[in-house]
């Protein structure tokens, strides 16, 4: 596990992620974008050091993994709950801290039908291994702007709601971005059993009841079928790559 504060510069980024996505040009390469991006001020940051920032994130959120990725989230622009739902599995993918603070520490708050979500209690429990030995590293002043980042964050995905005090929305993910998330996992996982039971799903604090739900939902929808023996999990796929299955569901 990777700890940093990059959560301070990026934040959740949901409008400069859906200018970023709106304005990529398919014709063009990632790197003569990113330049047309710089030279045209894009994202319409106050200053260049800002711009380079959040363009830095949204590369590794969007551009690193693969050209399908901005495809994906062109077919998914219309639709404001699944666009973010699919921003939101990028950037905890590409921040360790933010995925470990929501699929770990909000995950067994509402596990323990916790709702309210104190600073000081996200503070407490980073410090815990694994991320502490990392974040016992910084400066008060810094983990306390690190925990606010990362709040505000998981407000803007809707993970969390509230302004001064915020707690835990209720578990809910739209189908469409359950299909994204999905079609991310399953190049990068290797059996049906690990796509079920990936820890991604937590981020969403979904339970298991949440999931097989979904996975249900698609099975209907003819993306899949999704069956299930005591223990055994199988998934036969109707659908082939990321972007094909995002357009099932268009």
């Amino acid at each position: 596990m990777e700890i940093t504060t990059r959560i301070i510069k990026g934040g959740a980024l949901l409008e400069d992620s859906r200018r970023f996505v709106d304005e990529w040009d398919a014709r063009r390469g990632p790197e003569e974008n990113l330049e047309e991006f710089r030279s045209r001020n894009v994202l319409g940051k106050r200053s260049r050091s800002r711009a380079e920032d959040a363009l830095a994130i949204l590369r590794q959120r969007f551009v690193q993994p693969g050209p399908e990725i901005v495809r994906a989230l062109k077919v998914l622009a219309v639709w404001p709950d699944a666009f973010r739902a699919a921003c939101y599995y990028e950037a905890a993918r590409n921040d360790d801290l933010l995925a470990y603070t929501a699929g770990e520490i909000l995950y067994a708050s509402r596990q323990r039908g916790w709702i309210r979500v104190a600073v000081e209690d996200v503070e407490r429990a980073l410090l815990e291994v694994p991320p502490g030995p990392a974040v016992k590293e910084w400066g008060e002043s810094t983990r306390r702007r690190v925990i606010h980042g990362l709040l505000s964050a998981l407000r803007d995905f809707e993970v969390l709601e509230g302004r001064a005090t915020k707690h835990l929305a209720r578990p809910h993910m739209p189908f469409a971005g359950f299909v994204y998330v999905l079609g991310r996992l399953r190049p990068r996982l290797a059996s049906s059993h690990e796509i079920v039971t990936s820890s991604a799903w937590r981020w969403w604090l979904l339970d298991d009841h949440h999931v097989r739900s979904l996975f249900l939902d698609a099975d209907r929808e003819g993306l899949l079928h999704f069956s299930e023996a005591g223990t055994t999990v199988r998934i036969d796929w109707r659908t082939d790559g990321l972007e094909e299955m995002v357009r099932a569901v268009a």
